[in-house]
């Protein structure tokens, strides 16, 4: 699995610097407190901000919406992951029963998953 950086630690604070593309995992009180977010593109996740009527919708800042609920129960989650085809998942650690999610996918359909490590801090990305 790829490492998780605090925004604020030397490697990520280059990474930021030098805009290379990132990966960042924020939420939505948590991008309040975190300006750098928005000097990137983002894509959100999230049903409530997408149409009804095209799961994805693209903005005119290159910004994108991809219509995504966190609503699914355990066997529909894992399921989902089935469906899409992936090759790597990383589970969060807010929500739900994370490390059992990652083992069930691991396991169940030989998909590459970990926890995302947690840090309580609003200085990561």
């Amino acid at each position: 699995m790829p490492p998780v950086l605090r925004s604020d630690s030397p490697e990520a604070l280059a990474i930021l610097k030098d805009r290379e593309p990132v990966v960042a995992f924020v939420t939505f009180p948590e991008r309040r407190c975190l300006p750098w977010v928005e000097r990137f593109r983002k894509i959100t996740l999230s049903a409530y901000m997408a149409g009804l009527q095209d799961p994805v919708m693209c903005y005119d800042n290159g910004d994108s919406c991809i219509s995504l609920t966190d609503h699914a129960d355990f066997p529909g989650t894992v399921e989902y992951v089935r469906a899409t085809g992936a090759k790597m998942v990383w589970t969060d650690p807010r929500s739900g029963n994370a490390a059992a999610l990652a083992d069930a996918i691991s396991s169940r359909l030989g998909v590459q998953s970990a926890v995302m490590p947690q840090i309580h801090s609003l200085g990561w990305g």
